[in-house]
């Protein structure tokens, strides 16, 4: 570890602990371009280029990024500000993604962490008006966690502002299978069910079970008693009221840029240590083309790998493998092959046995018999000859795999009239015919 880089590390971090604390108490006061403006200052001091080139941040700077990306969005949203909102989420999701081996693509693997943040672009995009972006994000959302019911109440909602009703009540339905009580779903589901039937709604209608039973779980459930897609002007104060599940909490609070972190002495840097994007990016291109060239395992393209630790471990472990089968045999092949190649061997000499039994046989048999078996004569005579030659050849070689069969003798799968067959005919029951009776 280089001493020298260590202070300028630690002013950086004492500042973004300032800003954070800040974010933090405005965000519980409710001031929100205050937040903006602390987030806003502390992205600038969390950004790689600010740090040093050779410092490698560990897991607690990619956490802190999340978070504060999923809380500036959130602060965008309370001011109306949908479209950075859904920048800010997205940077949250790229900070959390994990690129995905030997993919070319950039594909990235998905994880419970995304859950919050598609819904709460979902959201965004609803408000933007873009919402086929919406719907695609809150079926993300439902594929990563199918087991939480305010997902599906998420997607209900997309539904409703697309003006797909029906669908909503399915996704509501599916949400309160899992969970009875959830009030979200029952408040959603007894106003959409009201807009099917009615047409309009005009009052908490108590007669509905559904709002009846959110009404005795939450008292203030009558103050969303209108709110049935992501128009309404409610929808911030209750997303966070009954979907508080979907939200994100700070977890760090305290701002630890060394732990887990490290520094890289071979990068080069400047002498005073301050970054450079120019550097930097140079520094990446050099060991992208010094990596080198392998096959992959599932893709038909050659690919660059920059860590090659994975690749060789596969090849040690496939080495040591066919290692391992050769020890154990001579011959270098396994025991399931040997079995293989004896069992084919035995097969064509049973083969080859079957096949010469056959020909003796043949060259046994008298013409006469033949002729007879012509004229449709001796029928007899030729059952009890092949099942002398099969029980010969059954107790000589054993099972025969293959055996001839007769095609003329053996049933037809159909008739064929024109050729002579005659068609099944049944008889069915005919009732006596009464006398008529004369007067």
């Amino acid at each position: 570890m280089t001493p020298i880089k260590i202070p300028q590390v630690l002013k950086i971090q004492e500042k973004a602990q300032c800003f954070l604390h800040q974010a933090i108490a405005n965000e519980r006061s409710r001031r929100w371009k205050k937040v903006v403006d602390n987030y806003s200052d502390l992205f600038k001091l969390l950004d790689r280029r600010s740090l040093p080139v050779t410092f490698k941040p560990g897991p607690h700077y990619a956490q802190l990024l999340y978070e504060c990306y999923f809380h500036s969005g959130m602060a965008f949203q309370s001011l109306n500000q949908h479209k950075e909102a859904v920048h800010q989420y997205t940077k949250a999701i790229q900070s959390v993604s994990v690129p995905k081996n030997g993919c070319l693509s950039g594909c990235h693997s998905s994880s419970c962490l995304h859950t919050p943040l598609f819904t709460r672009r979902a959201y965004a995009y609803a408000k933007c008006g873009e919402l086929k972006n919406a719907l695609k994000d809150a079926e993300k959302a439902v594929v990563l966690d199918s087991f939480n019911p305010a997902v599906y109440c998420v997607r209900a909602l997309v539904f409703s502002t697309m003006g797909e009703m029906k669908r909503a009540v399915q996704d509501l339905n599916c949400a309160l299978k899992l969970n009875p009580s959830h009030a979200c779903a029952l408040i959603l589901r007894g106003t959409l069910t009201g807009l099917l039937a009615e047409g309009s709604w005009n009052a908490f209608d108590m007669k509905n079970k559904d709002h009846k039973k959110a009404l005795e779980m939450h008292q203030d459930a009558n103050v969303f008693r209108d709110l049935a897609d992501f128009k309404s002007p409610q929808i911030g104060e209750f997303y966070s009221r009954f979907l508080w599940c979907l939200n994100v909490p700070h977890t760090v609070i305290e701002v630890d840029f060394l732990s887990g972190s490290s520094f890289n002495a071979s990068l080069p840097g400047r002498p005073n240590g301050t970054p450079s994007a120019s550097v930097l990016n140079k520094t990446l291109k050099n060991s992208y083309i010094r990596s080198q060239q392998r096959d992959p395992f599932r893709c038909g393209t050659p690919a660059c790998y920059r860590d090659d630790s994975r690749v060789e471990r596969r090849s040690a472990y496939g080495s040591a493998l066919r290692k391992y089968s050769a020890d154990m045999k001579d011959t270098g092949i396994s025991d399931r092959i040997l079995q293989l190649t004896k069992s084919a061997v035995a097969w064509s000499e049973r083969r080859a046995a079957s096949a010469s039994a056959h020909m003796e046989f043949q060259s046994n048999t008298k013409p006469k018999s033949v002729v007879s078996l012509r004229r449709g004569t001796g029928s007899s005579v030729q059952q009890l000859r092949k099942q002398e030659v099969q029980s010969k050849i059954l107790s000589e070689v054993g099972i025969t795999v293959f055996q001839a069969i007769n095609l003329c003798d053996a049933p037809r799968m159909y008739y064929k009239p024109w050729k002579g067959d005659k068609l099944p005919v049944t008889e069915l029951p005919m009732k006596p015919q009464l006398k008529v009776f004369k007067v």
